[in-house]
């Protein structure tokens, strides 16, 4: 079947179409392995926090970022593509936001209360928190921060 050249646009599109396909193939899910720590203001378990987890060779295409919210205790369960899956080999910069213990709150509230943290927190260039994990069980152990 001869070039039809009325048809170079649909040929571009598809071309496009199957090169964007292979690259996402490529891409998939990491391993994800288990990760657990606790979080402590100045020695108390901080309810509700949010930590966000940066990797620090820069983001690996494809990859989401690990996250993870304090538990009453403080406690917390790494997260990436599913809940409390870990998250994948590598070394990290962590974020966090304390807005406090959200009872009584609606999570459309929790983006209005005022921030209880300093800033520096909230950015992981600043916030002096860095992890690594490894493949199998990771303990961060606990975390406190003095604002």
């Amino acid at each position: 079947m001869p070039f039809d050249p009325r048809c170079r646009g649909a040929y571009r599109g598809l071309a496009f179409a199957l090169l964007t396909m292979l690259a996402g193939c490529r891409d998939g899910p990491q391993a994800t392995y288990s990760v657990t720590g606790e979080l402590t203001i100045r020695g108390k378990p901080a309810e509700g926090a949010d930590l966000r987890f940066y990797e620090i060779r820069g983001r690996t295409p494809g990859m989401a970022r690990p996250y993870a919210t304090t538990d009453s205790d403080g406690r917390f369960t790494v997260s990436t593509y599913g809940m409390n899956d870990g998250a994948p080999v590598g070394e990290y910069q962590v974020s966090v936001s304390w807005k406090g213990p959200l009872r009584g709150a609606s999570p459309d509230q929790r983006d209005a209360m005022p921030e209880l943290l300093p800033p520096r927190f909230a950015d992981p260039t600043t916030s002096g928190i860095q992890v690594r994990i490894v493949r199998g069980e990771n303990s961060l152990g606990t975390i406190d921060l003095d604002p």
